[in-house]
């Protein structure tokens, strides 16, 4: 069964919204709203050891800002609806949308390489 990783950041799309949103991590940090985009990115790039972990994994990313997420999956999958706190990392297995890493835990994690773990657990533990 075809699976994706979909990771789904608490975000506004765009050029514009990508330099508030850089500069409100450098300067607020405690505030910004996407801890998953605090973890992986660092001012303008993704982190190279999560982007390695993203390489390696046998399946295919998806990454989503909120709304274009929202309009992608409007109304979730048959289990999971689309309206749950961000950011989030969920997959995808056929109709089912499985929510691997929600806002609670990625707001509770501070490096990449905890994330790296959590995520590897997260999927063992789904299949």
């Amino acid at each position: 069964m075809k699976q994706k990783i979909l990771l789904v950041y608490n975000a506004d799309q765009g050029f514009v919204a990508a330099i508030k949103d850089a500069i409100h991590k450098a300067v607020k940090p405690e505030t910004y709203p996407c801890s998953l985009c605090q973890i992986t990115y660092g001012f303008v790039s993704m982190h190279r050891s999560w982007r390695k972990y993203l390489n390696r994994l046998p399946m295919e990313k998806l990454f989503f800002h909120r709304q274009d997420f929202r309009r992608s999956y409007p109304a979730g999958l048959n289990n999971l609806a689309s309206d749950f706190a961000l950011p989030a990392i969920l997959l995808e297995r056929g109709s089912e949308l499985i929510l691997l890493l929600g806002k609670d835990r990625l707001d509770q994690i501070k490096d990449v390489e905890t994330l790296i773990i959590e995520t590897d657990q997260a999927l063992k533990d789904t299949s």
